[in-house]
């Protein structure tokens, strides 16, 4: 087992994207959690889980194969729910409930999230302007589960919290301090839940931590950069699902075909793997305290959403349209170099699986013409998810509804 003792004095760390976009940050240590959100890697946020199934027995292991999830596919039938303006300038959308949707906006409209009537396509509610002042944003990131929205900003060590059923006409917003060091919380219970900075469990590195990957953070306690353990917010990217009345929990990984579900007590009660056996690796420098991606070939779950009985998950599997990995990395003039071809904007067809919380395969679905910036969400009623389709070009954003059972 490895550990790092090594100070690091000074950070430096280069990284490309295939698309054109630079960033070069350089922090000190004692600065790093704070400025933590300044060094985003590329417009889709990349922390991955390690893969494997944490030492489970094999009959707490689902093995999904692409025979029973891609060959056995049925066909989805979407109707069109509704096309926003193309004057809308929108990254993602979920949709609240059958009338409304949630799109986080770009800086140009001045709030982080617009709520539209899907029927009118008038805007009905606004929250969290950009900006530095109380209950604004500088760098959201958003998630939406078990009847919350979930806007997190690590610039400013906010975790905004807004109630679904009523966002649509002007709901109060909540605010918890978090850690910057914490990408993914959203709350359980009475609890902050997320997922632990220092879980690492790799043995391809020989590296073993001894972390839970799934943490109830004080938000007192400032998660700092540890000078004997590896951070891994650079390369764990799971999603986090929880559904209160199961007493579930569900990590969805976005770097291979992972599911990992836990009960209230953070007790890891069934792993579902596949389709699909890509496996992302890692690198790290001497001298950092950061893992890092050396090959991420596909997205696996590009996005997933819930309702009380079923998990939806929606499936790529395959490389970009252009061909390129999603991440390569190496040592380059003694730096770490991460090259990330971003969101792929190529309409494709994509499959949604469906499973319960305790993990049971319900069925998957063929859906056509989306990209891995399409977002699924779910209203609650069982069997039915929205694609909030967007990024395709001179196309707005569209709104589809499937009904798969």
């Amino acid at each position: 087992m490895k550990t790092r003792s090594t100070t690091m004095r000074e950070m430096s760390l280069n990284v490309i994207a295939v698309d054109g976009i630079t960033a070069k940050v350089k922090v000190k240590a004692a600065a790093a959690a704070k400025m933590l959100a300044m060094y985003v890697l590329c417009p889709l946020s990349m922390c991955a889980a390690v893969c494997s199934c944490s030492g489970q027995s094999d009959e707490n292991v689902t093995v999904l194969t692409e025979k029973q999830v891609l060959d056995g596919a049925l066909e989805a039938v979407s109707d069109t729910v509704c096309v926003l303006p193309d004057t809308v300038y929108v990254r993602r959308a979920w949709m609240m409930d059958p009338d409304h949707v949630m799109c986080e906006m770009e800086g140009r409209s001045g709030y982080s999230l617009r709520v539209y009537d899907v029927r009118t396509l008038e805007p009905t509610a606004d929250y969290l302007h950009y900006g530095n002042g109380p209950q604004e944003v500088l760098m959201p990131t958003v998630a939406v589960t078990d009847g919350n929205v979930y806007v997190r900003d690590g610039n400013k060590q906010k975790l905004y919290v807004i109630p679904v059923a009523a966002a649509g006409t002007g709901a109060e917003v909540g605010d918890y301090r978090i850690s910057g060091l914490l990408t993914k919380v959203v709350t359980f219970g009475d609890s902050l839940l997320a997922v632990n900075p220092y879980y690492l469990e790799s043995t391809d590195l020989g590296i073993s931590q001894g972390e839970p990957k799934l943490i109830f953070p004080d938000a007192n306690t400032d998660y700092g950069l540890s000078q004997d353990k590896f951070s891994t917010v650079n390369v764990y990217q799971g999603s986090l699902l929880t559904n209160n009345v199961k007493d579930r929990i569900a990590y969805v990984e976005s770097s291979c075909a992972l599911v990992e579900l836990y009960d209230g007590g953070l007790n890891l009660r069934r792993t579902v793997t596949g389709p699909g056996e890509d496996l992302p690796e890692y690198f790290y420098q001497e001298g950092q305290q950061f893992l890092f991606f050396k090959l991420w070939k596909a997205y696996a779950y590009v996005s997933s959403c819930s309702d009380d009985n079923y998990i939806y998950l929606l499936y790529d599997g395959t490389m970009r349209g252009d061909g390129h990995p999603v991440a390569k990395g190496e040592i380059k003039n003694g730096m770490p170099f991460v090259a990330f071809a971003g969101g792929d904007p190529t309409l494709k067809d994509m499959t949604l699986i469906v499973m319960d919380w305790d993990g049971n395969f319900k069925g998957s679905w063929r859906i056509h013409g989306v990209n891995v910036m399409t977002q699924i969400s779910s209203t609650g009623t069982e069997g039915e998810v929205y694609a909030c389709v967007t990024d395709r070009g001179d196309l707005p954003l569209t709104v589809l509804r499937y009904k798969l059972f």
